[in-house]
């Protein structure tokens, strides 16, 4: 099999199926992977706004415990009375009465795992737990002018802690102390961080510090990087973050995983916030897109490969055969021949060949006879012009033959007339009354042809009147009778009443219509049916409508490669016709100005349509 049909056949295929599906397919993927990425981005970024919408909430609740205790009347006058140079109030039912207001704040949630309060100078007053616990969990310093969110910190348990501080404010609104309350961040934050809420498998939210130690629990995550023994986690997202800057995207975590993710610098807290999804499980979705188009393309690469071997197998062997035959044929031999089996075009290119090839062979042999003749050329030549006087001689006797047949009929009714004496001294039986009747049958069939060409040869003058074409098929039926036997034949007549009459000679359109009867009559084989039915339609040989009727019939039909030769003059199929009937029909409805045609089927019927000018237009 050449390789070079292969290889087109395969790259047309290629080039027609697999490309086309391959591109759509890589397109519709290419789109639904950005509009995936662009709702997951939107999604992550909604996810770190909710989440810190929710650490705000968190920060104001601690706050209004802490400014609730810091406005307690109580509190206020316990801290205006301890001053920079001592403290009034040193113990007993008042700062016992501090005391349980600050246990009955830390008791109400569960976050708080220390509560003081400090005096404007530093020093603790009262605390929930031992005093030592609380000064070594407090940080140094006066009291703050507003409130602090302290650093977080990381106890010895592992768990988060930061400590949030309130100022307390005299009646002159001066500070006059500080309530303070250690919160359990890991308690009350780790819930809020690690919730799956649309984060599907691989999402995961977290809380990182400027020295890169991730505050919250993270989903997955064993141990959590950032503590000891494990590296500081570290990606381009926590860089932009921790350098106070807010974003979106897709980048690598600080696990190496491909994620979409929203991150945000808090910097009210000091802490940066991540939303993260893999970017694996966001195009879960549209990855059967992609495997889908490889398939497919792979699969239709497979049939063209396929397709292109066979078609290319079949197209080049008989190429490779018509070739070697050619071959064959240069070299002298023409009797080769070439499977010319196949329906298609090389197997007419086939046949073509194999028809040349014999009319090669026979135009060869043609050449090699006259050869011949020529060589007998020379002796043939004196008899050669012997013959030519003698063809003078036959055509100056053609030339009064054709000036005499115009004279043949009257001998030739003599002769009809004599045939039909002598018949009637002979009997009806016996092989002698046998050869009158064909002599006679002979006879009459050239009177019909002596009558025929006269008729057509000379000019047609015509009458025309105005006719019903009821009387026209009433008068043509009865003459057709006349001619030949229309027993068996069962005649239908639809000519509607109301139809206008036609112009026309009336003896020229009987014509007509005996011609045509006689000829569904004569090809008939066994019972006829005929119907004759008008109809009003346009003339197709000028603007004025006609009447047309269409004379059908349940005959044997005619072959279609006959339809056409029909009004030819001589051309016949009986072998008692004189091919000249319906070329009369022909020229008569030309003269009328009308129109004929046929329409055939063999097996089911001809029809005749007649198209005659309608009288008064």
């Amino acid at each position: 099999m050449p390789k070079r049909i292969f290889h087109r056949f395969l790259l047309v295929l290629a080039l027609l199926t697999a490309l086309p599906v391959g591109l759509m397919g890589i397109a519709s993927y290419s789109l639904a992977k950005r509009t995936l990425i662009g709702t997951a981005l939107m999604h992550m970024e909604t996810i770190a706004e909710d989440h810190r919408n929710h650490l705000d909430f968190w920060y104001r609740e601690r706050l209004q415990d802490l400014s609730t205790l810091a406005s307690l009347p109580l509190v206020r006058i316990v801290c205006s009375h301890c001053s920079m140079a001592g403290c009034a109030i040193e113990s007993g039912e008042t700062l016992e009465a501090v005391r349980a207001s600050l246990l009955s704040v830390a008791d109400k949630t569960p976050f708080y795992e220390a509560m003081a309060l400090y005096s404007a100078d530093g020093r603790l007053l009262a605390a929930t737990g031992h005093e030592d616990d609380a000064a070594e969990t407090s940080p140094p310093g006066p009291p703050p002018h507003e409130p602090v969110f302290g650093t977080p910190v990381r106890g010895p348990d592992g768990l988060w802690h930061v400590t949030i501080r309130a100022p307390v404010l005299g009646e002159n609104g001066s500070v006059v102390g500080a309530v303070e309350g250690v919160v359990n961040m890991s308690r009350s934050l780790d819930p809020m961080m690690t919730d799956r809420a649309g984060l599907g498998v691989s999402g995961r939210t977290y809380l990182l510090t400027p020295e890169r130690e991730i505050v919250t629990r993270i989903h997955g995550l064993k141990p959590p990087a950032g503590e000891a023994g494990n590296p500081s986690p570290d990606s381009s997202a926590i860089r932009e973050a921790l350098a106070g800057q807010s974003g979106s995207g897709i980048y690598k975590d600080f696990e190496g995983r491909e994620v979409v993710g929203a991150y945000l610098w808090l910097p009210h807290y000091r802490l940066g916030l991540f939303a993260e999804m893999a970017t694996r499980e966001i195009l879960a979705p549209v990855r059967w897109m992609l495997t889908w188009t490889v398939g497919t393309v792979a699969a239709l690469l497979l049939i063209c490969f396929v397709t292109a071997r066979v078609a290319a197998d079949r197209m080049s062997r008989p190429i490779v055969a018509m070739s070697e035959a050619a071959r064959r044929m240069a070299d002298g031999d023409f009797s080769v021949e070439i499977d010319a089996s196949r329906r298609d075009e090389l197997g007419v290119l086939a046949d073509s060949f194999n028809e040349m090839a014999r009319r090669t062979a026979q135009t060869l042999e043609e050449l090699r006879a006259n050869e011949r003749s020529l060589r007998r050329a020379y002796e043939a030549q004196k008899a050669l012009q012997n013959r030519l006087v003698q063809s003078e001689k036959l055509a100056a006797v053609g030339e009064l033959v054709a000036g005499v047949v115009h004279e043949m009929r009257n001998p030739l009714s003599s002769v009809k007339l004599n045939l039909q004496i002598l018949r009637r001294s002979l009997g009806r039986e016996g092989p002698p009354a046998e050869h009158f009747a064909i002599a006679l049958e002979q006879v009459q069939l050239l009177e019909n042809m002596f009558r025929d060409l006269l008729d057509y040869s000379k000019p047609l003058q015509l009458d025309a009147r105005p006719v019903s074409l009821e009387a026209l098929v009433n008068r043509a039926l009865e003459q057709a009778s006349a001619e030949v036997s229309l027993d068996g034949v069962e005649v239908e007549k639809d000519l509607g009443p109301g139809l206008p009459n036609v112009m026309a000679d009336e003896e020229r359109a009987v014509q007509v219509l005996v011609n045509v009867i006689k000829n569904a009559v004569q090809n008939a084989e066994g019972s006829l049916g005929l119907r004759f039915e008008a109809t009003l339609r346009d003339n197709p040989t000028g603007s004025d409508p006609a009447l047309r009727l269409s004379v059908r019939d349940t005959g044997p039909g005619i072959p279609p490669q006959h339809v056409p030769r029909l009004f030819q003059p001589f051309f016949t199929t009986r072998t008692k016709g004189t091919g000249l009937g319906l070329s009369i029909v022909k020229k008569i409805m030309d003269a009328h100005g009308g129109n004929v045609g046929v329409q055939s089927e063999p097996g089911r019927g001809t029809t005749v349509h007649l198209d005659f000018p309608i009288s008064g237009r």
